[in-house]
C-alpha cells in the first residue's frame, strides 16, 4: 500500500523528496527492529521528517506500530522458549575419513536457559520476582533518646549488650585500649 502524507501548509523549508511512501516497507522496516534513524535513511528522507510522519500521519503511524509489535512477539516467544526449553530439527552431516558419508535428520534439544527465566518472571510478574523488596515499619524508634540520658554505668551494659549479641559471648569492658602496651 502507497500513501501520501497529508498535504499541510507550506512552512518553508523544501519540500520532501518522496511524494508518496509504501506503508507495506515502512511496517517491513520496523519488523526487521529498525530503528527510526535507519528508518529515515531506508526511506532517504531526515529523521526529523520520520518523526513529523510519526506525529501527524496516522496511516504511517500505525504502519510502524503494526511492525514493532510482530517483531516484538518474535521477542516474546523466543525468550519464552529459551526460559522453558525446546527442540528444534537439525541435520548432521556424517563422515568417514574426511569423506561426506550421509545427512541425518536429528533434533536438537535445547535445556531451560535460568536467566531467560528469570528474566521473563522479573518483568512478568514484578511483584514476586524483583530483587528489592520494600519494606514499611510502622511505629516509632526511640533508642537514641535511652542513650542519650543513660548513666557510664547504663551505657557499659549496652555496650556489653551489643558485643554479646555480635559475638555470643560476653566480654569484659575495661577503660583501657587492647592494641598495645598498657
Amino acid at each position: 500500500m502507497t500513501a501520501t502524507p497529508k498535504a499541510t501548509k507550506n512552512k518553508g523549508g523544501r519540500p520532501s523528496k518522496k511524494k508518496s511512501i509504501s506503508l507495506k516497507k515502512v511496517e517491513k522496516c520496523a519488523e526487521k527492529g529498525l530503528t527510526n534513524e535507519q528508518l529515515a535513511a531506508a526511506l532517504d528522507v531526515s529523521k526529523s521528517t520520520i518523526d513529523k510522519y510519526i506525529s501527524e500521519w496516522a496511516e504511517f503511524s500505525s504502519a510502524i506500530k503494526r511492525g514493532k509489535d510482530a517483531a516484538d512477539g518474535k521477542v516474546v516467544r523466543s525468550l519464552f522458549q529459551r526460559a522453558c526449553g525446546y527442540s528444534c530439527p537439525e541435520d548432521k552431516i556424517l563422515s568417514y575419513e574426511g569423506k561426506y558419508t550421509e545427512t541425518v535428520e536429528t533434533v536438537k534439544n535445547y535445556p531451560p536457559d535460568t536467566t531467560a527465566a528469570i528474566f521473563w518472571l522479573k518483568n512478568r510478574r514484578p511483584k514476586e520476582w524483583r530483587d528489592k523488596h520494600d519494606v514499611e515499619h510502622s511505629g516509632k524508634i526511640d533508642r537514641d533518646h535511652h542513650i542519650k540520658d543513660a548513666s557510664e554505668k547504663d551505657l557499659d551494659g549496652i555496650l556489653r549488650s551489643i558485643i554479646t549479641n555480635i559475638n555470643g559471648k560476653p566480654k569484659k569492658t575495661t577503660g583501657r585500649s587492647s592494641g598495645g602496651k598498657g
